[in-house]
């Protein structure tokens, strides 16, 4: 199969345990798959964000702008040449979030919001 990833991406609500199945689903498997963990795993921007409350910064509209919000959610995760990534948020789950946010902070009805991720991400960063 040469140098093929797949991608498989639990999506669901918070602290279900999505990322603890995928960890141990990752270690049975063994070299050939890889978790990527949680998503604020992998960039430091989330531990000040989480320091002034996840709320505030999601909601309140001066606490971080909807675009970077958008941004920030589909940054890149660790990246394999070939085998399993194991990912706990697939981009549906992502484009929802950003879509309930800007629903939440703008007052949009839900056609509105749903517009909002495709603004915030270009065409390559969606892929």
């Amino acid at each position: 199969m040469g140098n093929v990833v797949v991608t498989v991406a639990l999506s669901g609500a918070d602290n279900t345990g999505k990322t603890k199945q995928l960890g141990i689903l990752a270690r049975r498997i063994g070299p050939a798959a890889m978790a990527t963990g949680p998503l604020d795993a992998h960039d430091a921007r989330w531990t000040a964000i989480k320091k002034s409350g996840m709320g505030s910064w999601w909601f309140r509209p001066r606490r971080g702008s909807r675009r970077r919000a958008g941004r920030l959610l589909p940054e890149p995760r660790p990246q394999r040449r070939a085998g399993l990534r194991l990912m706990d948020r697939g981009m549906p789950m992502l484009e929802a979030s950003v879509a309930a946010t800007a629903a939440v902070r703008e007052h949009l009805n839900p056609d509105q919001a749903a517009d909002r991720p495709v603004r915030c991400w270009s065409p390559t960063r969606r892929t």
